[in-house]
């Protein structure tokens, strides 16, 4: 019988309506053969992408074809899309010269994983010699708690996240300044031991936030939202509505991250209002509306103008 499955897009718009499935914790999966391509069921480890190689032998056949207007060529020449071209980008949008590609998988169970998380879909933006520049992995959980596990496994994995250090870089400067002024030192020891961030932290994000880890060659972003889906059979003991857990990570390498975040501050400040480059995803910290540090130091410039 025919059925259809629907995503409501009510908390973050990044998010997809697709499928995933968990992969075990341990050493099993850190074991597995990495494959020659994505596949379903293949669990392909996406920290074993390399930004410096092609990656059209990567996708095989799991090239989304169907639901795309570029199916001839499989992929999406991301800068020139037409809407773009006549100049439709909203104000706060600016396009960079550089030529794009935004390759993207269909919906496949366990398609890739990350340590031990698994994804169902894997979009990589790659520059025009088609090397990634950031790839885009989805994944959904039914219970808080699975996610909840996600997120810690990653903060013991990948140490304090780059709010956290900025957090603890403001909390030592703090305490800098109050020894130099000959503050009392119980009232140095007593900040001292409020720690700014603890691992218990990133469970406290409510219905959509995100998190972001600064690593050798990349940053990781973690974008998190609730959703539900609905199946809609012909059946009615098919039909389902059920809520889910999105977790979103988004891997792009630092030169690339930390370019866009030069060029959209240099903007800002030249313009007196955010702006923010276009890309086929949001990066959540380099926008002044989730960041409030950069909000601050933004608002610092204009006011020297």
């Amino acid at each position: 019988m025919m059925n259809k499955t629907l995503r409501l897009g009510i908390l973050l718009p990044v998010c997809v309506c697709l499928f995933s499935c968990k992969g075990k914790s341990g050493n099993t999966t850190a074991q597995r053969a990495q494959p020659a391509t994505f596949a379903a069921r293949s669990g392909f480890d996406l920290s074993r992408i390399p930004f410096g190689k092609n990656v059209l032998p990567l996708f095989g056949a799991t090239l989304d074809t169907v639901n795309s207007d570029w199916s001839e060529k499989h992929y999406e020449a991301f800068r020139e899309k037409d809407s773009f071209a006549r100049g439709e980008l909203p104000e706060h949008v600016f396009v960079w010269k550089e030529k794009r590609y935004y390759f993207f998988t269909e919906t496949l169970d366990s398609i890739a994983r990350f340590d031990s998380i698994f994804f169902y879909r894997v979009n990589v933006e790659t520059d025009e010699r088609y090397r990634p520049l950031a790839i885009f992995a989805q994944t959904k959980f039914r219970d808080k708690k699975d996610l909840d596990s996600m997120l810690l496994r990653l903060s013991r994995k990948l140490g304090k996240t780059t709010e956290a250090l900025d957090a603890e870089a403001e909390h030592k400067a703090r305490i800098d300044t109050m020894k130099a002024q000959g503050m009392a030192e119980e009232q140095i020891a007593f900040i001292s031991n409020n720690d700014p961030e603890t691992p218990s932290d990133l469970l406290n994000y409510g219905d959509n936030s995100y998190f972001e880890w600064k690593l050798s060659d990349r940053y990781l972003q973690v974008s998190l939202s609730k959703d539900r889906e609905i199946t809609i059979s012909t059946n009615p003991a098919e039909n389902r509505n059920e809520e889910y857990y999105y977790a979103d990570l988004l891997f792009i390498k630092k030169e690339v991250y930390e370019g866009i975040a030069a060029r959209q501050y240099e903007r800002s400040v030249k313009t007196g209002r955010q702006k923010q480059e276009l890309r086929p995803y949001t990066l959540r910290r380099l926008d002044p509306m989730d960041n409030w540090r950069l909000m601050a130091q933004l608002e610092a410039a204009w006011k020297k103008q």
